[in-house]
């Protein structure tokens, strides 16, 4: 079902709801006040709170599993924590969050586990973007075979973004060239900071990537990342980072992130349109093949 556009929902008095599995599921439209809106699901309170400066809150220890895709469309300066509580894809087909044409969101808490993809950005067409949205302290975990990525960002509208503090841990069987994160026709001036991503390549995954450039991937900014892949010898093309031989997928900044494990763990096709340092500061590294590797300052 689609909200109509201009709908302002059933509790636009409402800052904050809170989501609760054993909730009595009983609301007020109109309500006024947090404990007038009992909602037992995730994507419904999504669905149904002000398109602005509205939070939305799981309960802390909830023992249920939320097992709907959460849509968040045409929202600015919303707030969704799920205070550790699981996201479960096993049960349904989809994406666990599909943002669009929403700025300032903030996403935070949440264990995302087995779903195609984890947080698909898509703008929802030409004139619409997604930007200042931030992807915090979440566990992305088990990602089920997507052919896109874990997290998927889809064209040059989705910008100023933040994936912050967040760690991805493993990838299921079932699909090829696979990543955590992808640019995919676009995603400009977005960082990825302080993320840890770990035992992403199943034996039967015939390539993958922790974070994969395509076409459109411009003015990135990749930085203190841990990567801390396994290398398996089912596959001979596992990388923590590839950048495709794209003449727009240039200027990226990758530095002061760890590479562990990987024997060879960079795919740069980019002929030297990225930057690997800033003021000459850049990774370390696990394994290190040549000596006749230098450093080339751009700055």
């Amino acid at each position: 079902s689609m909200r109509v556009f201009g709908d302002c929902g059933p509790f636009p008095k409402v800052s904050s709801i809170q989501v609760s599995s054993t909730s009595n599921g009983l609301y007020v439209v109109g309500a006024t006040e947090r404990d007038q809106v009992n909602i037992t699901n995730l994507t419904f309170a999504v669905g149904n709170m002000n398109y602005t400066s509205t939070t939305v809150n799981i309960s802390a220890g909830d023992s249920g599993q939320f097992a709907s895709s959460v849509s968040v469309q045409h929202m600015d300066r919303n707030i969704i924590n799920c205070n550790g509580v699981m996201m479960n894809g096993t049960v349904v087909a989809g994406n666990g969050f599909d943002i669009g044409d929403s700025s300032n969101i903030t996403i935070m808490n949440c264990n995302i586990f087995s779903w195609s993809k984890a947080i698909n950005f898509d703008t929802l067409g030409a004139t619409s973007s997604i930007q200042n949205v931030t992807i915090t302290n979440n566990l992305i975990n088990n990602s089920n075979g997507s052919t896109t990525g874990a997290i998927h960002f889809t064209d040059d509208n989705v910008y100023n973004n933040l994936i912050i503090n967040n760690t991805f841990n493993g990838i299921e069987a079932g699909a090829s060239a696979i990543a955590f994160i992808q640019f995919s026709g676009g995603g400009n001036y977005n960082t990825i900071k302080n993320n840890t991503f770990t035992d992403s390549v199943a034996p039967e995954v015939t390539a993958n990537h922790g974070i994969w450039f395509r076409a459109g991937a411009q003015y990135n900014n990749v930085t203190n990342n841990t990567f801390n892949m396994t290398n398996e010898t089912s596959s001979t093309t596992n990388y923590a980072i590839t950048i495709d031989n794209s003449t727009t997928a240039d200027n990226n900044t990758i530095w002061r992130n760890i590479f562990l494990n990987l024997e060879q763990p960079v795919q740069d096709e980019g002929d030297n349109r990225n930057f690997w340092n800033v003021s000459e500061l850049g990774n370390f590294w696990g394994v290190y093949d040549t000596s006749t590797e230098r450093c080339t300052t751009n700055n």
